[in-house]
């Protein structure tokens, strides 16, 4: 738990007023808040757990703000909080995915508070990424195939566009353009443009607007422009030859959790084989199924290798058996989709994009059943292991 609280600010959202913060959750909840202490400063958000008065109840807060602001970093895609928002209200009324529920949610038009900000459902829970370490083999696969149940919630539900979830003001829920995470760049001068982030229709259009970096936040002109820009051409006109199955059957999309790792889930603190709730759906967004992100890793060096092909062969057995096209969409025979969709995640790349032309090319042989790339610009080593165990995916942010 942070132990300083961030300096009180004006409206120039630089910092959190949380002064002004405080006294909007007691009017919202109609109740004094008797202690408002941090919890954690995430890299795009700041969190916070308010005791109320009345019944010693406490609520958790978060606020949209980056750490990276200070450094000129940290811009953040409009419609970010609202999607994350209509996300755990739709998964809370439509599913049984254990997520916290929304009391209030404010867009801070006055900017008064710092960021935009919301209240929610206090859940009580040991973080599994914290006492995975504690738990012996039997509860490891216990937990993990608690895992693999709530994947295969999130994967039973389907949807007819590419793109994230909103809520009208009558309840009904829609898909509307996609959002993103925070910029990490201190060269990002606005935000994504709304009306070329989807929702896209298809698989296709998706993909090309990722290499177009329709989905991008605008960038200060660059020395190598002209260069980067022959990247994203030579990607696009690859995604534009490429042979898409025509049914959407083959294609189902479901929504993905793009950090659906041990870090955001809870587990009871009298049992840790049970999960007590899935937190962090911010830039959560509705993909074709063999796109989707489980960024499922075990801490460091807290298994051994045998360990971790058991339990993730243990996971993915599991969900095979509850979601059959998981063994299609996570297969060989999509292989070249996964790898389409990383040259468009990474046109602007440029070592990167030729080790995945590459990549392209070798996919076409039955043998090749792994793609590994190191990317000469970040030294990130990305992997894609296909077949019998679950796919290990890099968290999505801008490449």
């Amino acid at each position: 738990m942070a132990s300083n609280s961030l300096p009180a600010s004006s409206a120039s959202g630089d910092t959190i007023d949380e002064v002004t913060l405080k006294s909007r959750i007691e009017k919202q909840l109609s109740d004094e808040c008797t202690k408002f202490e941090p919890f954690e400063q995430c890299g795009n958000h700041m969190t916070y757990i308010a005791h109320m008065k009345k019944g010693q109840q406490a609520v958790f807060i978060r606020v949209q703000w980056s750490i990276l602001k200070h450094a000129g970093c940290g811009m953040t895609s409009p419609m970010a909080m609202r999607s994350e928002v209509a996300t755990l209200r739709f998964l809370k009324s439509k599913t049984k995915i254990p997520v916290p529920g929304i009391l209030y949610h404010d867009v801070d038009a006055d900017r008064k508070v710092g960021g935009e900000w919301m209240i929610m459902e206090y859940v009580d829970g040991d973080n599994l990424s914290t006492v995975w370490r504690g738990l012996n083999a039997k509860q490891r696969e216990q937990v993990c195939l608690a895992i693999a149940d709530v994947w295969v919630e999130i994967i039973n539900v389907t949807f007819n566009s590419i793109g994230s979830i909103y809520e009208r003001e009558n309840g009904e829920f829609h898909i509307g353009p996609m959002t993103r995470l925070a910029s990490n760049r201190n060269t990002s001068i606005s935000p994504p443009k709304l009306e070329k982030c989807g929702p896209f229709p298809t698989a296709k259009d998706w993909l090309l607007a990722t290499a177009r970096r329709d989905l991008d936040f605008g960038q200060k002109p660059q020395d190598n422009d002209a260069q980067r820009q022959l990247f994203v051409d030579a990607a696009v006109a690859n995604i534009q030859k490429h042979i898409f199955p025509d049914r959407l059957e083959d294609l189902p999309i479901v929504l993905e959790h793009i950090d659906f790792a041990p870090r955001n889930i809870l587990v009871s603190r009298a049992d840790p084989t049970k999960i007590v709730t899935i937190v962090d759906w911010e830039a959560s967004r509705t993909v074709p199924m063999w796109a989707s992100n489980p960024n499922f890793s075990f801490p460091p060096l807290s298994v051994t290798d045998e360990e971790r092909k058991h339990l993730l062969t243990l996971l993915t057995n599991r969900i095979i058996s509850k979601v059959p096209a998981w063994e299609k969409a996570i297969g060989q025979d999509l292989q070249p989709l996964r790898i389409l969709h990383d040259r468009a995640i990474y046109s602007l790349r440029v070592g990167i994009s030729r080790s995945l032309y590459n990549a392209m090319d070798k996919s076409s042989d039955r043998s090749f059943d792994r793609v590994t790339v190191t990317g000469a610009v970040t030294g990130r080593r990305l992997r894609r292991p296909t077949g019998s165990i679950l796919l290990l995916w890099p968290s999505r942010n801008e490449p």
